[in-house]
């Protein structure tokens, strides 16, 4: 459980290390770099906007409260990267030239972390026991999602 979590102060390198029970961090490694630094960047994305959405807290606020409080500043910095300013959150600053880079449009960022806020929301009301986790689709997923929709298709030989 990442309580402390927060886009102002959670680097990448935390994102991945605390992600040590996944695969999708160690497959990053087999990719030659010029692919790893953006699915990097978009897995972190992923993994910390899930992170936001379940797992903060912080002592005397609602949880769900602080979440949706924390998944406004990701969205914030979301607008901030195609406004062509520079985002607030480290993780959001890396986003940033794999977003100009790709031509990741906004939306799928935006859904994401849209779908995290409904997931805090419904927690909120209606707690349910032994759900652990990922809105509607689980950050490695959603990162081979996006980077597949913004790869042009390869050209026959």
């Amino acid at each position: 459980m990442r309580e402390h979590v927060r886009p102002a102060v959670t680097r990448a390198e935390e994102v991945v290390a605390n992600a040590s029970g996944e695969n999708f961090p160690v497959a990053l490694r087999l990719l030659p770099e010029r692919y790893r630094r953006h699915l990097t960047a978009l897995y972190c994305f992923a993994r910390l906007t899930d992170d936001l959405g379940d797992q903060a807290r912080e002592n005397g606020q609602s949880d769900a409260d602080l979440r949706l409080r924390l998944l406004d500043e990701l969205t914030a910095d979301v607008h901030r990267i195609y406004e062509g300013k520079t985002p607030g959150a480290p993780v959001m600053q890396q986003m940033a030239s794999t977003v100009n880079e790709c031509k990741i449009p906004a939306q799928p960022l935006l859904d994401l972390i849209q779908a995290n806020r409904r997931t805090s929301r419904s927690r909120a009301t209606a707690p349910s026991p032994g759900s652990a986790g990922t809105a509607s689709c689980p950050p490695t997923r959603w990162a081979r999602s996006c980077c597949t929709s913004s790869v042009p298709p390869r050209r026959s030989a």
